[in-house]
């Protein structure tokens, strides 16, 4: 029996492609260009004013899997990750991802413009480009947490904006059906958990999540504070919360594949 193959998705066209490996799929732009790796759990390559990091938050006692992170040499800017998780335990296991700010966990932030509170924020648009093939059970999610101070830890925890751009197999959303709404052109099925608990997490918090319902969109300018605005409206979330991190990276359910980040920009001013 000949082994299932991945979808390959690259902006908005899709093809079917045998597995490759990272280093040959981004051979036709960097021929020349040398590449690090690191498969070591919450491992951190940095770049301008993101981070790459290798995070497995969900692994429990699971360990036959790989997941490893690249960065470009030459191009640092140049990132991607890819994964090979069984399919044990339901639940996502990891989210490697790029991060701008300063996400809870952190003592630090890449930019000066994060943590901002949302009474202070006039623009956030995330701009990026991706690559990426897939088997199984993953996500692309473009997500933002909110804290109720501005040098947060866990604990500070109050909101995650959770933007489902692509969902594959995936085994279920993360809250109860609220509304249908459109941004951007965009149609997405919002669904909210206001007491968010996952594993080894002792945490509560408000799990806000926009799932996509039309095409997977990997190449985009995405207006994040539309989204926020919307839950604003919407009484979600309160204005003297503070924006602190925006991320884009796979969530991984079960299966293997590949992602390449072209271009990962966020604008927090006019």
């Amino acid at each position: 029996m000949q082994p299932k193959k991945l979808q390959l998705i690259s902006s908005g066209v899709i093809l079917l492609s045998g597995l490759l490996l990272l280093s040959t799929l981004r051979q036709d732009t960097f021929p020349q260009s040398a590449w690090k790796k690191s498969c070591e759990d919450w491992a951190t390559f940095k770049a301008q004013h993101v981070e790459l990091n290798n995070n497995t938050w969900g692994k429990q006692d699971i360990k036959d899997y790989e997941q490893c992170i690249y960065q470009n040499v030459n191009n640092p800017t140049y990132m991607g990750w890819s994964w090979k998780w069984p399919k044990q335990q339901t639940g996502v296991k990891s989210y490697p991802s790029l991060m701008h700010g300063y996400k809870p966990w952190n003592k630090h932030s890449t930019t000066q413009a994060l943590p901002l509170q949302l009474n202070k924020l006039e623009t956030l648009k995330v701009s990026f480009s991706v690559e990426t093939k897939y088997q199984g059970a993953v996500n692309l999610l473009l997500e933002a947490w909110l804290t109720n101070s501005p040098k947060p830890g866990p604990y500070n925890r109050t909101s995650e904006i959770a933007i489902h751009l692509m969902q594959n197999e995936w085994p279920g959303q993360g809250g109860e059906y609220h509304a249908s709404t459109q941004i951007d052109g965009h149609k997405y099925d919002v669904y909210i958990n206001h007491k968010m608990v996952v594993p080894g997490d002792d945490h509560t918090w408000s799990y806000l999540s926009f799932v996509n319902t039309g095409k997977p969109i990997l190449a985009a300018e995405i207006n994040l504070k539309a989204f926020i605005d919307y839950l604003l409206k919407e009484k979600m979330i309160i204005p003297t919360e503070y924006l602190t991190s925006v991320e884009l990276g796979n969530e991984i359910d079960h299966g293997q594949g590949e992602t390449r980040i072209n271009s990962f920009h966020v604008q927090t001013h006019n």
